[in-house]
């Protein structure tokens, strides 16, 4: 009976800290993985009528303040030779002086891709690791945003 006790007392511990998620493992993106499918929703919405590359602007806001969306994010899709280049270009904007509506742009970063294939390369960035992971995953989350509501303008039409 003392070893089914101390068995009851051990376990209790492992499957109480596990719960349910006990051999599942949580999968991790990578900022590649991200600006993948960031190029891939983009090229979805295809380029605007007599032009050779796409282009798709956002407001977003990424910062958490959905009341002022303060970020402008440019996508670009080109080709180059037999690869696609694609240029995301965040704008970020701030007031000159405290309360006023009006904003100004502040500071302009970008991540310059080249992709072959399934193939992704970053070779230009100017975030660093700890930032991209979260900004992507923002940028991903507002370009599919948009994309619904373009979808349910169509849908009225």
């Amino acid at each position: 009976m003392g070893t089914a006790l101390s068995f009851i007392f051990v376990a209790y511990p492992i499957n109480s800290s596990y719960g349910n998620s006990l051999g599942k493992k949580k999968i991790e993106k990578t900022p590649k993985d991200y600006l993948i499918e960031i190029h891939q929703e983009v090229k979805e919405l295809g380029s605007y009528p007599n032009e050779a590359f796409i282009k798709r602007e956002f407001h977003t806001e990424l910062n958490g303040d959905t009341e002022n969306k303060e970020e402008h994010v440019v996508v670009l899709i080109y080709r180059v030779g037999d690869k696609e280049r694609m240029l995301v270009q965040v704008t970020y904007y701030a007031s000159k002086r405290k309360n006023s509506p009006i904003k100004y742009p502040k500071e302009i970063r970008v991540i310059l891709c080249n992709l072959s294939g399934d193939d992704l390369e970053i070779s230009h960035c100017d975030y660093d690791e700890k930032e991209l992971e979260s900004l992507l995953s923002d940028i991903l989350q507002g370009i599919r945003k948009k994309k619904q509501i373009l979808k349910l303008l169509e849908d009225k039409k």
